[in-house]
């Protein structure tokens, strides 16, 4: 049997259900945003982030300024730099499809920041992942830009 995909009302619906939490917003035909916090552990602080449900995906933005680990002048899996959007999945190899509950990029916000912290701190990224990124690593010596496979 085919399942179909999640229409953006009904993710909607069904985020607000899940996570009734901070603060939800139509902002057009299909498109809607969640504004909320994230503690990836106890000693963490909390993160505010904005997600943002339109053309059968979400993006998920960190509103805090991000710091970057020493010597550093970018973040680590993001699609933008500037506007700190997190790089969570691959959609080419079906880790995201609109016939999946958004619900479970929640658990996945509160990981990256998990590695996030951990990158601060060795300068290394442990949360694996796919991308184009441009590489920034002085331990390594200079920028190119490469794929990513982890």
């Amino acid at each position: 049997m085919h399942q179909r995909s999640f229409t953006p009302m009904q993710q909607y619906a069904m985020m607000k259900k899940e996570y009734n939490e901070g603060i939800y917003r139509v902002l057009s035909a299909g498109r809607w945003e969640w504004i909320s916090t994230a503690q990836p552990t106890e000693r963490s602080p909390m993160y505010n982030f904005r997600m943002v449900y339109e053309k059968d995906h979400p993006e998920v933005f960190i509103i805090d300024h991000l710091e970057k680990a020493e010597g550093y002048t970018q973040l680590p899996h993001v699609y933008d730099n500037k506007k700190q959007r997190l790089c969570l999945y691959f959609s080419a190899f079906g880790d995201w499809t609109p016939k999946i509950k958004v619900s479970v990029v929640v658990p996945w916000i509160s990981e990256w920041l998990y590695f996030y912290e951990m990158w601060v701190v060795t300068g290394e990224w442990y949360g694996g992942g796919i991308h184009i990124e441009l590489e920034d690593n002085p331990k390594k010596g200079g920028k190119k830009k490469h794929f990513i496979y982890q």
